[in-house]
This record gives C-alpha cells, sequence and structure tokens, in this order.
C-alpha cells in the first residue's frame, strides 16, 4: 500500500483503462452490428459486396469509396483489428462511414426490392438505444 494520493492514482489509472476497453467494446459491438445488418449476396440478391466492403472504420472522417467487394466476415475482421482493445487512449473518437452512391437508399428508404436493410438504424436499436438513454432521446427528437 501506498499513500493516499498514490492509491487514488493507482484506482485512477485500473477505472480508466476498465473505462477505454470496455469503450471499444461496445463501439465494436456496434460497428459489426451495422455489418450484419447490411445487405450481402446471395440473400440480397443486388448486393455485390461493394457496400460491405465501403464500411470506412477508423479515428478518421474516411469518405472515400472503392469498387473493392468484401463480406461481412473480412469487414468484422477489420473492425475488430482497428478498434482495438485501448484504441480510445490515443483516438478521441472513432468512425463507420459509407459513402457509396446508394446508402441513402438502404439506409433510409430501406432497400425496397431486397427487403427492409437499415443498417444504423437496426444496429442503434439493437447495441445502443437501450444503454443510452440521453442520447437515444436526443436521436429521437432529431429525427
Amino acid at each position: 500500500m501506498g499513500t493516499f494520493g498514490e492509491d487514488i492514482a493507482a484506482w485512477a489509472a485500473e477505472a480508466q483503462n476498465e473505462l477505454g476497453f470496455a469503450c471499444a467494446e461496445k463501439t465494436r459491438q456496434l460497428f459489426k452490428a451495422v455489418v450484419m445488418n447490411s445487405p450481402e449476396f446471395p440473400t440480397a440478391r443486388y448486393s455485390t459486396g461493394k457496400f460491405i466492403a465501403n464500411w470506412n472504420v477508423g479515428p478518421n472522417a474516411n469518405l472515400s469509396v472503392t469498387e473493392a467487394t468484401s463480406n461481412k466476415i473480412a469487414k468484422i475482421a477489420d473492425i475488430e483489428s482497428t478498434i482495438y482493445d485501448d484504441f480510445f487512449f490515443t483516438h478521441p473518437e472513432a468512425f463507420i462511414l459509407n459513402n457509396v452512391d446508394y446508402t441513402d437508399k438502404v439506409e433510409y428508404m430501406g432497400w425496397a426490392i431486397t427487403g427492409p436493410y437499415k443498417p444504423v438504424s437496426h444496429a442503434y436499436q439493437q447495441y445502443w438505444a437501450g444503454e443510452a438513454p440521453i442520447a437515444r432521446a436526443i436521436a429521437d427528437n432529431t429525427e
């Protein structure tokens, strides 16, 4: 046991680590839910994998678009490696963005031809809304 100040500093450091790890895990859960709720071939007849490939994840708002294709397993692996346990010790925020030209059709209108896809809305409802009442109230008032 150290001095009172040393004990408090040790407790604060431990709490900060636990909070940082918990934030990274919650972020990974939310981002993975977005990917899992995205249309994917062959169940989504018109999906080529380009939509999933264009979920850009990381510490910056990356608005680039790629013509590459991907699948949910590969994108989830990307999320796991990008949002690592101590991610928030070196980055103040994390982004998941999709800038393909039909993102608004998938997210806001659903994808009428293939089903009611709304990956961000569904992920938010599954993993975030129940645990963040203030954020939920703000989101409910801005729709």
